[in-house]
Formats: structure tokens, sequence, C-alpha cells
């Protein structure tokens, strides 16, 4: 296998093959395996997430949302976009298994105008928040995804890399008048983690850098900025986990 970089991207691709295949296992929640088809930085390309026996499984319905039943402040979280990268990647709610794919816009690869992300991004599995339903507090409508996660940790994040992380606060971001809400978290194997049990211990410089970064991000592709619910108050870790428990039941309710 060759070891390859794309676009901050890493990967092992087969010489021979248009195809590329990583059965690197996660070193973090160690039952999972990631498989990716087609080339990277193109529309064919696919992330898929395996379980144990490397079958291709549900990136959004089959992970479990709480790692440790015995403990729901710490949640699953899976990468989409690693820290200090820009290419738009994203789980596809409409393709079988849910794969990571890169977003189009206008039929182009689409990649964050704004710039590199400063934090790991990503999403909650079994959540999911209402498009057809008011979110609690905002009393605006969700925006059809599961619920996304800023994670804060020191280090990057691989694509689809899953791991257990402690939830910290909630953003109630309204982007083009729909709810999104923002976790914002920390990976358990974090050197820090152990010190960083709430959204009070996290530094203030950090809650405002994302704050500011989601609220104007999308303004260099000619949209308006985007504003908070809330009165832009980053909430605690029990007001974040009664949001997740939240999105965890409509999730449930649409998939029954």
């Amino acid at each position: 296998m060759k070891r390859i970089l794309f676009d901050n991207i890493l990967s092992y691709k087969k010489t021979t093959s248009v195809f590329s295949f990583n059965f690197t296992k996660n070193h973090l929640i160690n039952k999972y395996f990631t498989e990716e088809t087609g080339e990277a930085n193109t529309k064919n390309f696919r992330l898929y997430i395996l379980n144990e026996n490397k079958k291709r499984i549900s990136a959004w319905n089959d992970i479990p949302l709480h790692p440790n039943s015995k403990d729901n402040s710490i949640v699953t979280f899976i990468n989409e976009i690693s820290k200090g990268t820009n290419a738009k990647m994203e789980m596809s709610k409409d393709e079988e298994h849910h794969p990571i794919k890169q977003d189009l816009k206008n039929g182009d690869l689409r990649f964050i105008k704004h710039g590199n992300l400063r934090y790991n991004y990503g999403y909650i599995p079994q959540t999911w928040e209402d498009p057809n339903e008011e979110q609690p507090y905002t009393k605006l409508l969700g925006d059809g995804d599961p619920v996304d996660v800023v994670e804060i940790g020191t280090d990057p994040l691989s694509l689809g890399e899953v791991i257990e992380m402690k939830v910290l606060g909630v953003l109630a971001l309204i982007d083009e008048g729909e709810t999104d809400w923002k976790i914002i978290g920390i990976n358990t194997n974090d050197p820090n983690a152990s010190n960083i049990n709430d959204i009070n211990d996290v530094d203030k410089e950090i809650i405002d850098d994302i704050k500011e970064w989601y609220q104007i991000y999308k303004v260099c592709e000619g949209k308006e900025e985007n504003s908070y619910g809330l009165n832009g108050e980053c909430k605690n870790r029990d007001f974040a986990k009664e949001i997740i428990d939240h999105t965890h039941h409509t999730w449930i309710n649409k998939i029954k």
C-alpha cells in the first residue's frame, strides 16, 4: 500500500487501482474500520464505516449515541472535517450506509472559502434535527441533519474517525432561518480532557473564536452572517445533553 497526502486528507491508495481501501483500525473506539472508494478530490470518493467484521454499516444509524451506557455525558463523535483542512466533507443522508463524501455546490466540489477549520468538525450519530419541528428554545425548525460537533482537542482527527467525546456545551446557531445546534466537546483521549468537564473549563477565547467562525464563514460566499439563539450564550454541559437527548428521540421517531 502506498501512503499519499491529498489536500490534507490522509489515505492509503493501491497504485494499480482507482479504488482506495483503508482498513486501519481506529485507535480510540477499536471496533470500527473505514473503507474508501473512488479517487480523493473527486465526486466519486466515499468513505464507509465498517464494523468488527469489516462489513459496511450505517454511519448514522448503526453506531450508538453513547459508547458507554453508564455515562451519558460521553457520546460518540464521527469526524467529517479534520482540523486544519477546508474540504467540505459530510455524511450522505441519502445513500446506503450513509458514507462520508465531499459536498457539491453548483455541481463542483465544495471547499470552505473562509479558510481551514481550527477545530475538528463532525456529528453525533443517532441524532436528527427534525426540519418539520420547532427546536426547543429557538422555536425555529431544525436543519434536517444529525447534530453537529466542534471538537476542540489538540490533535487533528482522521476523516471518518470514530471517537468517544466528552460533551461540554452547545451553541444555538441560526443558519438561514434554521436551527443548527453546535455541540462543543473534547476527545476523551486528549491530554487536556481530564481537566475539562464543562463549558466553564474552556477558555473564553476558544468559545469566542468558534462563535465568530460560524457566524461569518459564509459571508465570503456572498451570504448574510449567521446569528445565534439564546442571546448568543454558549450553554453548559447539562443543557447540551438535553439537546442531544431531544434530537436522539426525534431520530428514533424518524426511523420507526
